[in-house]
């Protein structure tokens, strides 16, 4: 008698093909969700990356006068904001110097965590010096102070060439010199047309002790 067939081994092949097919199924499956988690991830990176660069370059461009006095060294002040695409961004302004601070902006967009700092140094002007001394109230010139206009390099310092003299004094009005020792300003325009009618003798210069 001969056999024909081997009872079973259909099934058998049909179980271990329906394994092979799973197990592609699923090892593709697992290679799509990872292609999108890493998607997501650079995703939700980039926009932490640029919701930190926001927050910085923000609060350069809208710098508020009042923060230029308003801080001490050291101290600073923190506030948060919501981009458009959903991202929480932390800003901190520290002080460090009296011209310099540094703005921090730590940004979170889903599971990515970005910080981004700045260095801000003020561009403080050298104001105009029309003269060594700028009055802009009453002036008494009767004390024995005197005033030089000259520009001087202190001793042992590094300084630049001095410039030229500036004159001693300016004022933005005449009528703000109110005083020349006992006089006011009307009082020596009036002296200044003053006629003597006495015949004066023996003038002459009186050296002090």
């Amino acid at each position: 008698m001969t056999r024909h067939g081997r009872p079973g081994f259909a099934v058998a092949t049909t179980l271990f093909a329906l394994v092979v097919v799973g197990a592609l199924a699923i090892g593709t499956l697992f290679a799509a969700t990872d292609e999108v988690r890493s998607g997501t991830d650079s995703m939700h990176q980039a926009r932490a990356v640029m919701a930190a660069e926001l927050g910085a370059e923000q609060t350069v461009a809208w710098w508020r006068r009042e923060w230029n006095n308003a801080l001490g060294r050291g101290y600073g002040r923190s506030w948060g904001l919501v981009t458009p695409e959903g991202a929480d961004v932390t800003v901190s302004l520290t002080r460090l110097a009296d011209e310099l601070f540094v703005v921090t902006s730590e940004a979170r967009a889903g599971p990515a965590r970005r910080q981004v700092s700045r260095a801000v140094r003020l561009e403080v002007a050298d104001p105009a010096l029309p003269a060594a001394l700028v009055a802009a109230a009453p002036l008494d010139s009767s004390g024995a102070a005197t005033i030089d206009a000259a520009d001087h390099v202190p001793e042992g310092w590094d300084c630049p060439t001095p410039g030229a003299p500036l004159p001693q004094v300016t004022v933005a009005d005449t009528s703000t010199i109110l005083r020349f020792g006992q006089y006011d300003w009307s009082a020596l325009g009036q002296l200044a047309t003053t006629s003597v009618a006495l015949r004066v003798t023996g003038a002459a210069p009186r050296e002090g002790d």
